[in-house]
C-alpha cells in the first residue's frame, strides 16, 4: 500500500509539473518578430479570395495557424508561433489590432497638424512618439524618433495593407497621393466582407464602439478638409481668371494703341509719298534734297510701324518700303524697294 501511495504521489506531481510546463509554454512572451509573422498570417487569411466572408471564426483561426506555420522559423520553441494553437488569434485581435487602431489616431493627429519640411517617415516617427506617450501632440523634436521602439510597428506595416486598418485623410479612390497606402496590399471588397463577418462573430459586449466613433470623427475631418481644399481651388481659379482677364485687357489696349499709331503713321507716310511724287520730275539739286528728306521721313515712319507691330505681337517683323524715284531719261517714273 505504501508503495502504491508513493507511486500515486509521484504520478500526481509529474502531472502537475507537466501542466505547469504546458501553461508556461502557453504564456510565453510574444516577441516583435513573432507578432510580425502573425500579422502576415492574418493578412493572408483575410485576403483569402476563395473563402472570403464564408469563413467562420474557427476556419479563420485555422487559416492563420496554417500560414503562421509556413513562415515561422523551423527551430521555433514550443509555445511560440503556430505552436501556441488557438490562443494566437484572440491575442492578436484583442491586443495587436486594438493597439494598431489606437496608433492610427495618433497618426491622424500628426497629419491634421499639417507638418512641413518633414518626410513621410518622420511623420510616422512623430506619431509613434505620441502613441507611446512621449509627447501629447505633434512635435518636430520627435521627427527622428525610432519607430521600432513601438513593438507593433512591423505588424502595423502589414496590417495597413487591409482596408480595415488603412489610414488615409483622403477618402477618394486615388491612393497615389496617400503615402501610407501600400498598393500591393489592396485586398478589395472580399477582404472587407471577411473582416466584417469575423468581427461580428467575435464581438463581445459592444466592442468597437470607440473605433466607430473615431471613424465618424475622422470622416467629418476628411469632409471638412475636402471643403477647404475645394474652396481654396475655387479661389485660386478665380484669381488666375482675373489675372488672365487683366492681361488680355492690357494686351487689347496695347494693340489698339498700336493700330491707331499705325494708321496715323500710314496717313503721314501717304502724305509724304504724295509730296515726294510731286518732286519726282524735279531734277534740280534742290529737288534732290527735298526728295531725300521726304524719303528719310517715310523710311522712319515705316520703321516705327514695324517696331510697334513687333512689340505688340511679340514677332519679328520685316517691313519693305516702296518709294518712287524721279523719272529717268525716257520720262518714266521708277520705284525702289528699301528693306527696313
Amino acid at each position: 500500500m505504501e508503495l502504491v501511495s508513493l507511486l500515486f504521489g509521484i504520478t500526481s506531481r509529474l502531472s502537475g509539473f507537466a501542466l505547469f510546463l504546458k501553461m508556461a509554454r502557453k504564456n510565453k512572451h510574444y516577441t516583435a518578430q513573432e507578432v510580425n509573422a502573425i500579422a502576415k498570417a492574418y493578412v493572408s487569411a483575410t485576403s483569402n479570395s476563395i473563402k472570403g466572408a464564408d469563413q467562420t471564426i474557427d476556419d479563420f483561426t485555422a487559416a492563420i495557424i496554417e500560414k503562421l506555420e509556413q513562415i515561422a522559423p523551423s527551430n521555433c520553441e514550443d509555445g511560440t508561433y503556430h505552436k501556441r494553437g488557438d490562443s494566437v488569434y484572440p491575442y492578436f485581435r484583442d491586443t495587436v489590432c486594438k493597439d494598431v487602431s489606437s496608433f492610427n489616431i495618433a497618426l491622424r493627429m500628426v497629419y491634421c497638424s499639417e507638418p512641413t519640411g518633414v518626410t513621410e517617415q518622420e511623420k510616422i516617427n512623430m506619431a509613434v512618439a505620441i502613441h507611446l506617450k512621449k509627447t501629447s501632440k505633434m512635435d518636430y523634436a520627435f521627427k527622428n524618433f525610432v519607430a521600432t521602439n513601438w513593438r507593433f510597428y512591423g505588424a502595423w506595416q502589414e496590417l495597413k495593407k487591409l482596408p480595415k486598418f488603412r489610414f488615409s485623410l483622403d477618402n477618394s479612390s486615388n491612393h497615389d497621393q496617400d503615402p501610407l497606402v501600400d498598393e500591393d496590399g489592396d485586398a478589395g471588397s472580399q477582404q472587407s466582407s471577411a473582416i466584417s463577418s469575423i468581427s461580428k462573430e467575435s464581438s463581445r459586449g459592444g466592442r468597437g464602439n470607440g473605433s466607430k466613433k473615431a471613424k465618424e470623427k475622422l470622416q467629418k475631418e476628411v469632409e471638412r478638409k475636402q471643403r477647404e481644399e475645394e474652396k481654396k481651388r475655387a479661389e485660386e481659379e478665380k484669381k488666375n481668371l482675373r489675372a488672365k482677364m487683366t492681361e488680355n485687357m492690357v494686351r487689347v489696349e496695347e494693340l489698339g494703341r498700336m493700330r491707331l499709331n499705325e494708321a496715323k503713321r500710314t496717313r503721314e507716310t501717304n502724305a509724304l509719298q504724295a509730296t515726294y511724287m510731286a518732286f519726282c520730275d524735279d531734277t534740280s539739286p534742290e529737288g534732290e534734297v527735298i526728295r531725300n528728306e521726304l524719303r528719310s521721313k517715310m523710311l522712319a515712319n515705316v520703321r516705327a510701324i514695324g517696331r510697334e507691330t513687333a512689340a505688340a505681337t511679340n514677332t519679328p517683323v520685316t517691313t519693305a518700303a516702296t518709294i518712287a524715284q524721279p523719272s529717268d531719261a525716257t520720262g518714266t517714273t521708277t520705284t525702289t524697294t528699301t528693306e527696313v
